[in-house]
C-alpha cells in the first residue's frame, strides 16, 4: 500500500503544501505560469473532500481525489516535456514542494505507462492474485464493446496504444489542461499580432489623394499635353465656320485672323491687291450714287476679284491700247 497510497496522499498533501510551504523556498521565475491553475485545482480538491458526492459507494466517492491528482501532475508534466512552456527549475520546484505527484510523473517517462492513471493500479499488493488493475489491459485485448471502470480511480483504460482513450476518466478531470492553455495563449498571441499590425499600417499624410484620384489626375494631365478632347475640337471648328470672315483692314485682329486663313484665300487677296482697279470699279457699279451698297445684293461686303476676271480686263485694255496706237499711225500717215 506504500505506492498505492501515494496517489491520494500526494493529492491531499499538495492541497496543504501549496498554502503552508510553497512560499518557504525561493520561488523560481516562471512559477506564475502554473500557479493559477494549480491553485484552482487545489480549491476543487478541497471542495470535493469537504462535500463528497451522495448516493455512491465509498470507493467511488474517492474517484475525484485520484483524478484531480492526475490532472495536476499531467498539467505540469505536459508544460515541461511536451510544450517547453516552463523551465526545469519550475518543474523540479513543483515536485520538491509536493505540489504534484512526482512518482506518477516518473512512471510516465517509461514506455507503456504514458497514460497511467495512478501508481495505485500497478501495485500488485493492492489486488488479488498479485495482478494489476483491469484498466492496464490494452483495449485491443478485450472483447468488443467491453466497458468497465477501475474500482479505485474510475479509470476507463490507461494502457498505451492507439485504441486507448485520450480522456481516460471521461469527465472534466481527464482533460489535458496544458493543451488548452497553449491553445488559448496561441490565440491571444495571434490576436495581439493582428491588432499590432493593423495599428502599424502607415496612414497617408494630409493632402494626399487615394489611388483612384491620382489616376484621374494623371489622365487629366495627359489630356492637357495632347491637346483638347475631340469633342472640344469639333465644337471649336463649328464656331469658327459660323463666324463671318474678317478682312485685312479690321485692325490687328483682322491681321492675325488673315494670317491663320488658308493659303488659297491669302493668294486671292494678294491678286486682288495687285490690281485693285477692276475690283473697285465693280464695287462702284454695285454701289449706289452715295457710295452705299444696294439692298438687292446679299451680304454688305465687297466681292473679291477672281483671278480670271483680272486676266480678262488686262486683255481688253491691251487690245484697246493697240487699236488706239494703230489709229494714231494711220492719221499721221494721211497728214504727211
Amino acid at each position: 500500500e506504500g505506492e498505492g497510497g501515494g496517489g491520494g496522499g500526494a493529492a491531499g498533501g499538495a492541497m496543504s503544501q501549496w498554502v503552508r510551504r510553497a512560499g518557504a523556498r525561493r520561488r523560481p521565475a516562471g512559477l506564475e505560469a502554473v500557479e493559477p491553475t494549480l491553485q484552482a485545482l487545489d480549491e476543487e480538491l478541497r471542495r470535493v473532500v469537504a462535500d463528497p458526492p451522495h448516493g455512491v459507494s465509498h470507493a467511488e466517492a474517492l474517484w475525484p481525489v485520484h483524478q484531480i491528482n492526475w490532472q495536476k501532475s499531467r498539467y505540469v508534466y505536459d508544460l515541461y516535456w511536451r510544450y517547453g512552456r516552463i523551465s526545469e527549475e519550475v518543474y523540479q520546484y513543483c515536485i520538491d514542494q509536493k505540489l504534484v505527484d512526482g512518482k506518477l510523473m516518473a512512471k510516465w517517462r517509461r514506455p507503456g505507462y504514458e497514460k497511467l492513471c495512478s501508481t495505485y493500479v500497478i501495485n500488485p499488493k493492492n489486488y488479488n492474485f498479485g495482478t494489476v488493475s483491469v484498466c492496464r489491459v490494452p483495449r485491443s485485448s478485450l472483447k468488443a464493446g467491453t466497458e468497465f471502470r477501475d474500482q479505485t480511480t474510475g479509470c476507463r483504460g490507461c494502457a498505451s496504444g492507439v485504441e486507448g482513450y485520450d480522456n481516460i476518466f471521461g469527465n472534466k478531470y481527464g482533460q489535458r489542461l496544458a493543451k488548452l492553455q497553449m491553445m488559448r495563449e496561441s490565440k491571444q498571441s495571434e490576436q495581439s499580432d493582428r491588432a499590432g499590425s493593423s495599428s502599424n499600417v502607415a496612414q497617408p499624410p494630409v493632402g494626399w489623394t487615394d489611388s483612384a484620384e491620382a489616376d484621374q489626375s494623371e489622365d487629366d494631365d495627359d489630356n492637357d499635353e495632347d491637346g483638347p478632347a475631340p469633342a472640344d475640337a469639333v465644337a471649336a471648328s463649328e464656331r469658327h465656320a459660323a463666324s463671318p470672315p474678317l478682312q485685312k483692314g479690321d485692325g490687328e485682329v483682322g491681321a492675325r485672323v488673315a494670317e491663320n486663313q488658308p493659303r488659297a484665300a491669302q493668294g486671292t487677296d494678294r491678286a486682288a491687291l495687285a490690281d485693285p482697279a477692276p475690283a473697285a470699279g465693280k464695287g462702284q457699279e454695285e454701289a449706289g450714287g452715295d457710295g452705299r451698297l444696294s439692298d438687292k445684293k446679299g451680304p454688305q461686303t465687297a466681292k473679291r476679284a477672281r483671278p480670271e476676271d483680272t486676266r480678262l480686263n488686262d486683255e481688253e485694255t491691251s487690245k484697246k491700247q493697240h487699236v488706239e496706237c494703230s489709229s494714231k499711225q494711220d492719221a499721221s500717215a494721211d497728214g504727211a
